[in-house]
Parts: C-alpha cells; sequence; structure tokens
C-alpha cells in the first residue's frame, strides 16, 4: 500500500465518527444595497427556489433555480416602515401568496409566478393584527394563522385562490407554537400543558384534541411531520427550567404517543427528516469567541440517538468574511435530499445585510465497518482534508481539484497565503514557519464548488 493511502487509511478510522461527505453546493447572497431582512422560504412545483424578504419600506420577493441560480428579483413598495413579512406559500393555481403585517395589521398579498402583483387583503375584521404560518390546504386552497390580542389569540383561516374567507376556527387559546398539514388533516400544537395538539379536517371541523407533555411558555418548541407522512413528531422540554434537557415525542395521525425520546442539545433552531428511518438533520448557530457565529449542522439517526456527526458552514466559504453573523431562518429538504439553509448574513456582497441561500448535499451516512473503507477512500482523495492539523511548522492539504485557488486567511482577515492550483497532483504542502500562532481559515475555490476548512498552529 501507498504511503498516501495508509495515512489516508489511518485518518479514515480516526473520522469514522467526525467526518461528513456532504458540502456546500451552491451558496449565493440575493438582496439590495440597502439592509435586507429575511423572512421565508418555499420550493415550489417546478422546485424553484422562492424567498421572501424585506427593504427599506420594500416586500421583497426572489426567485431562485435549481442551481440557486437568479430568475427575477422583485420589490414592492409601501409608504410605511412598519412593515413586517411572516410567510409564504404556492396555493393550487401556481401563484404565490404572501402574509405578514402592516401598520399593526394583518396582510395578505397574491402574486403570479413571474412575480407581477396581483391583488392584496388588509381587512384587520378578517387578518387581525398579523398573518402568519401560510399552508397550502388539503383541497388547495389557502390557510393562514391570524392573530388578535398581541398574538395571545389565534384564527385558523381558509381562504379560496382569490383571498375569499371560507371558513374558520376562532378564539384558538394560547398561543400557537407550530402547525403542519398531513394529508387530508390539519394538526395545531398550542402552548398549554392539557389538549395542547388539536387536529381538525380539511373544512376545519374539530376531530379531537390530545396532550403531548410538554412543559409550556417556551419559543423553541417544534410540530414537524415524519419524512413518509405518517407521525407527528414534536419537540420541546418538559419542565420548567429553560436549560433542562429536550424529549421529542412521535405520534401517529391520531395524536396516540409511540415513542418519546431525549433529544440532543437546547441551541438548535431548525430540524427536518430526511429520509423513511426518520433520520433527522438540525441547524442550530455555533459560536465562537474568536471566529463569530456560524450555521453548525447536526445529523442524528433515528431522531433519538446521540449526533452522530455535525458540521459548520463558515462564512468564509460563502461571502468572504468568516467572522461576520449570520441569522437562519428556515430549513428545508430538497427533492434530492439536500437540505437548503435560508437565512440572513452581515456585511453581505450586495449591501449591509444580505439574504443567503445555501444548498448542502445530503448526508450518506457513515463508515461502519472496515470492508467498506477500501470503497471510500477514492472519494477522500478527491475531498479536501487537511494535515496534520493542529500543525506546527507545515501541513498537506490533500483531495484538490485541478484549476482550484487556495488561500488560507488569518483571524484579521489578512491572506497570508494563495496559488492557483493546476496540476495533476492532488495534495499541496504548506509551510506556516514564518505564521503567528493560532486559527486560519483554508479556502479551496474548485470549478464546481468551494470548500472551507480549519487549520490551527500552535
Amino acid at each position: 500500500m501507498k504511503p498516501f493511502k495508509n495515512y489516508i487509511l489511518t485518518l479514515l478510522l480516526l473520522l469514522v465518527f467526525t467526518y461528513s461527505k456532504a458540502q456546500v453546493i451552491h451558496n449565493r447572497a440575493f438582496g439590495t444595497s440597502n439592509s435586507d431582512g429575511a423572512h421565508d422560504i418555499v420550493i415550489d412545483h417546478n422546485r424553484n427556489y422562492v424567498m421572501l424578504g424585506n427593504h427599506y419600506k420594500n416586500l421583497y420577493l426572489v426567485k431562485a433555480d435549481t442551481n440557486a441560480q437568479l430568475i427575477w428579483e422583485k420589490s414592492y413598495p409601501v409608504d410605511s416602515i412598519l412593515l413586517y413579512p411572516s410567510s409564504i406559500c404556492e396555493i393550487g393555481d401556481t401563484s404565490y401568496v404572501v402574509a405578514g403585517k402592516y401598520q399593526n395589521i394583518g396582510f395578505l398579498l397574491k402574486v403570479t409566478i413571474n412575480g407581477d402583483t396581483l391583488f392584496h387583503l388588509l381587512d384587520s375584521s378578517i387578518l387581525g393584527e398579523n398573518v402568519s404560518n401560510l399552508r397550502q390546504a388539503p383541497d388547495g386552497n389557502l390557510l393562514a394563522l391570524v392573530s388578535f390580542n398581541g398574538n395571545s389569540m389565534f384564527n385558523l383561516v381558509k381562504f379560496d385562490n382569490s383571498l375569499n374567507l371560507i371558513t374558520s376556527i376562532n378564539n384558538i387559546v394560547p398561543t400557537v407554537k407550530g402547525i403542519e398539514v398531513v394529508n387530508n388533516n390539519v394538526y395545531l400544537l398550542k402552548e398549554d400543558s392539557l389538549d395542547n395538539l388539536l387536529m381538525v379536517n380539511n373544512d376545519l371541523s374539530p376531530i379531537d384534541t390530545t396532550t403531548i407533555p410538554l412543559y409550556p411558555f417556551y419559543l423553541n418548541d417544534y410540530l414537524r411531520m415524519s419524512f413518509d407522512k405518517t407521525q407527528l413528531i414534536i419537540d420541546g422540554h418538559f419542565t420548567n427550567h429553560v436549560l433542562s434537557p429536550r424529549k421529542r415525542f412521535y405520534t401517529d395521525l391520531s395524536g396516540n404517543i409511540e415513542k418519546t425520546c431525549d433529544t440532543l442539545g437546547l441551541y438548535f433552531t431548525e430540524f427536518q427528516t430526511i429520509n423513511s428511518n426518520n433520520d433527522i438533520v438540525h441547524a442550530g448557530i455555533r459560536y465562537d469567541a474568536t471566529w463569530g457565529p456560524d450555521i453548525r449542522l447536526y445529523f442524528v439517526n433515528d431522531g433519538c440517538e446521540n449526533s452522530l456527526k455535525d458540521t459548520i458552514l463558515y462564512r468564509g466559504g460563502s461571502f468572504g468574511n468568516p467572522w461576520a453573523e449570520e441569522k437562519l431562518v428556515k430549513m428545508l429538504v430538497d427533492q434530492n435530499g439536500n437540505y437548503v439553509l435560508f437565512g440572513r448574513a452581515e456585511q453581505g456582497p450586495i449591501g449591509d445585510w444580505d439574504l443567503f441561500l445555501w444548498i448542502y448535499k445530503k448526508w450518506d451516512g457513515f463508515i461502519t465497518a472496515m470492508e467498506d473503507v477500501e470503497n471510500q477512500l477514492s472519494f477522500f482523495k478527491n475531498t479536501p482534508i487537511v494535515y496534520p492539523n493542529p500543525t506546527q511548522n507545515q501541513f498537506t492539504i490533500s483531495g484538490i481539484s485541478e484549476n482550484s485557488t487556495i488561500s488560507v486567511i488569518d483571524v484579521m482577515g489578512k491572506m497570508v497565503y494563495t496559488t492557483q492550483y493546476s496540476t495533476s497532483h492532488s495534495h499541496q504542502a504548506i509551510s506556516t514557519i514564518n505564521w503567528a500562532k493560532g486559527l486560519y481559515l483554508v479556502q479551496i475555490k474548485g470549478n464546481k464548488a468551494t470548500t472551507s476548512l480549519k487549520v490551527v498552529k500552535h
């Protein structure tokens, strides 16, 4: 066995439970030269990404294709800064509806698939103080959650495609924490200790209520459906302490609890099931005093075990400033099983704050047996890794594709090394003799993807 292969084999065994084959496929910034807000994203029937944002006195929509390339962007001006978009949805006639509040009144705006305005609804008697959680009803009409009395009371409202009121469930208390449409039914998770899972049919007629033993009054409680749409997944606190362990409940579609387990942490902001085994990807924020905040993904098998893998999406691999702040808004799973991450990034390339869209390649799991190692060697030869790490005088990058640009940036944002890599070899040695001790960002930019890695000099 060649020395390089010996090294990679050893490295593989060390990284069996710490390395992901996933990678960023696309990263794009969208927005205006102003400071832009990010609020929601949907994947439409053509598998395009439609993103909802805002900038000064403007509602903002942007549509991108499956390669995250811009199709169109639209700004819709209003005459006040009191504009707070919340949700976007595609409905049965392939148009988009946007919701939120404007000057403390809920609003709905309907646009074509090209972003052209059709009509809007602004009526406090129907839309209250705010409209959120837009969903397509089982029959293709529009569902919306309407809040009153400072978000302490809700109506679940159903509209037709012309935004005419069809029916509603009124005076739902206390706060609604989540809504899911599964098959022909609608499920609502309420902030309550008893009868907190409400089930209604397509006509919004009550079916039943059941109790999920969660402690109320916490913001980060979640309602999701399973990948195969046969179960509900409810995640949240079950004691009155915000730092207590979390519980996850799996129920059938009648609300009967089938499984309960501990979940992995306190600080994730989104999760989605990613396959029929109910394996889960979590998204959250990792904050480092030196490095700043970055988006962190956790991969968990069967939704209950300890984290199998976590990976961090460094800013340096996106928009060039690894220390600027990012705020994750939503995560989806696309038709290819990839993870769609949407949010807001400080000091973006377009303006003060920009919208960002990351498409992260689906994770295929870990090597579980020795006989699989040889099959993975070719992958690792073509996947950038840094060794040794930490280092003293030199490190090597392996798995570099031809015609790649290699850059190394220190913690002050200064580029300390750069080269254009064009040889047929797959590794590059870099001397660190004259570098200060500390953390460095290594960026490998190829024709198809950009990879960002950390290396520490001792």
